[in-house]
């Protein structure tokens, strides 16, 4: 076993462990025992990925609406 995996046991053995926990655990474990049969992780062979805030994208299509709306409102005005 190695260090970092006994240290974290320490710091949780203290804690409720739930069923999908210690699955997940015993999937980790078997999979480090046999590694030519593990499946490859998802993010292998991407060398970056592009995470985005939809806060963002909400604010700047929220301005280009209301841009457009308030363009509108003042060409019918005059």
């Amino acid at each position: 076993m190695n260090t970092n995996r006994a240290k974290d046991q320490a710091r949780h053995a203290g804690r409720h462990v739930t069923a999908l926990q210690k699955l997940h655990a015993e999937i980790e474990d078997s999979a480090a025992l046999e590694p030519e049969r593990a499946a490859p992780r998802a993010s292998a062979g991407r060398g970056w990925t592009v995470r985005i805030h939809w806060g963002l994208v909400f604010a700047v299509a929220a301005s280009l609406v209301l841009w457009f709306g308030i363009k509108t409102l003042i060409g019918l005005a005059f």
